[in-house]
């Protein structure tokens, strides 16, 4: 028969094993992680046969990097709920932004506010690419949290 001071160890360990598995859901639920984060780019302008897939790309990388911390400050997103939001953007030819439009609202302001945080602490975008001969880029974002 084993000693009660090695049982009570293995019950102590599980006992801390699912405290530890509550926390990290508990986390999980309340701070999305990047993978939770879904960021959707609609081309809105005309191209001109301008290939714009790496500058998207690129664009879509900043914002999404700036969007997790925007999150994790003060949204607090319920387990197994989705939000979206729509923001309208206008970037001119040397990247900065020269109009955005809430389009669509996740009616949390924490939400609404991350996503657009996430495109104002870029600040400037990299300037359009030189095969881009139009005025500005417009492009609508979509922000989806799982």
């Amino acid at each position: 028969m084993k000693s009660p001071s090695y049982l009570l160890s293995i019950v102590a360990l599980g006992v801390c094993s699912i405290a530890a598995a509550h926390a990290q859901t508990s986390a999980s639920a309340s701070s999305p992680q990047s993978s939770d984060l879904q960021l959707g780019v609609d081309l809105l302008s005309n191209t001109g046969g301008a290939n714009l897939d790496l500058y998207l790309k690129h664009l879509s990388a900043d914002i999404k990097q700036h969007w997790l911390p925007s999150f994790n400050q003060g949204a607090n997103l319920p387990p197994f709920q989705q939000s979206d939001v729509s923001i309208r953007l206008t970037i001119l030819p040397d990247g900065s932004i020269s109009a955005m439009h809430l389009e669509g609202s996740s009616h949390d302001v924490a939400i609404d506010k991350a996503a657009w945080g996430s495109i104002t602490s870029e600040g400037q975008f990299q300037p359009l690419p030189k095969s881009f001969h139009e005025q500005n880029l417009e492009l609508r974002l979509h922000f989806t949290v799982n």
